[in-house]
């Protein structure tokens, strides 16, 4: 697993995001954005996960260009919704020249499932 957190411009200030990563298949298992990087919004998303690595970095930065920077201006409601969006198309659509053209999920679901039928 790694965490990565990083500040997002809204309108009117400023966002915080924590993703966390399972690092063998880039799917993203947990996020959360808010206004204050108070301990509960760490806590709610660090519960599932922990370390930080360059892989938390490319996640960032396809994040931002693909869903942040496409928007002049966005409040926090909006930013939670489309990072939702983005969430599911980063996890079930988006494929991953690392990953042999595999979604997140392929990868994810296709080694836990092979695991339990050995």
């Amino acid at each position: 697993m790694c965490v990565g957190y990083n500040i997002i411009r809204v309108e009117g200030g400023h966002a915080y995001g924590v993703f966390i990563m399972d690092m063998y298949s880039r799917k993203i298992l947990s996020y959360d954005i808010s206004n204050t990087m108070d301990e509960r919004m760490c806590v709610k998303a660090l519960e599932r996960g922990y370390r930080d690595t360059m892989l938390m970095e490319r996640l960032w930065r396809s994040y931002k260009w693909e869903c942040v920077y496409l928007r002049e201006k966005v409040e926090l409601k909006e930013l939670k919704e489309v990072t939702k969006e983005w969430v599911e198309y980063y996890n079930k659509e988006r494929p991953h020249q690392s990953l042999g053209y595999k979604t997140p999920d392929e990868v994810y679901y296709g080694e836990v499932s092979k695991g339990c039928h050995e």
